[in-house]
């Protein structure tokens, strides 16, 4: 057995990363295809390049909790 063998690497969370939490979407492979071609053009992998994607969208369209709540219509 190798030096290397048998060792599990981890890596160390810096103080403001979150925790991640593992979510399994289908979406066009159109979709796929550019997210996946951004990611290498960009240098990162395909998770960090659709965190950044669903990051960039939140803050265009307004996150949920970061939203005013709407008058109620009558």
């Amino acid at each position: 057995m190798g030096l290397a063998e048998g060792i599990i690497m981890t890596r160390k969370r810096l103080p403001d990363e979150e925790q991640l939490s593992p979510v399994s979407i289908r979406i066009p492979v159109s979709l796929r295809e550019q997210i996946e071609q951004s990611a290498r053009c960009n240098r990162r992998s395909l998770n960090q390049e659709v965190i950044l994607w669903l990051e960039r969208a939140a803050q265009d369209f307004g996150a949920p909790e970061t939203r005013p709540p709407e008058p109620a219509s009558q």
